[in-house]
């Protein structure tokens, strides 16, 4: 749970401006229902996954510049949320941390994919995912995450 003092302060240090539906879940509970052993942040510890996790960006993206020499599997869609491979590689680093990480899984929100209401794309990832499952908000990641997805 946070306040919105402290809400205004994470954005200022991070220079965003964080989504409604994060905004509303930190002001209310900073629990995260079925997330076995994931835990939110609390908004002062949250910042780019590039500047907590360096040594994971780094091993991650060499064995996705290794993997990009091999040929796409037939049918595979461009940008597909549902695919993990397809998540832009390359705002990985910007990724905003909101969850400690459990079995090298973590919770990211991505600022460089804000909808017209200011939600952002939210992402769970995972070593052992091809990439990142995606969905349009903060909220639709929490549901996710209750339902056991």
């Amino acid at each position: 749970m946070a306040c919105e003092v402290e809400i205004r302060a994470a954005e200022a240090r991070l220079g965003l401006r964080l989504p409604p539906s994060y905004r509303e879940h930190m002001l209310g509970s900073a629990a995260l229902p079925g997330a076995h052993g994931l835990a939110l942040l609390p908004v002062s510890r949250i910042d780019r996954f590039g500047r907590l996790e360096p040594e994971w960006l780094a091993g991650w993206m060499q064995g996705w510049d290794a993997a990009a020499t091999m040929p796409a599997p037939e049918g595979r869609l461009r940008d597909d949320p549902a695919d993990p491979a397809t998540m832009a590689t390359d705002q990985l680093a910007g990724t905003v941390v909101v969850s400690t990480v459990s079995d090298e899984r973590i919770l990211l929100m991505n600022p460089a994919a804000i909808d017209e209401s200011g939600e952002w794309e939210s992402w769970d990832f995972a070593n052992w995912y091809p990439g990142a499952y995606r969905y349009p908000s903060f909220a639709d990641l929490a549901k996710a995450i209750a339902r056991g997805d």
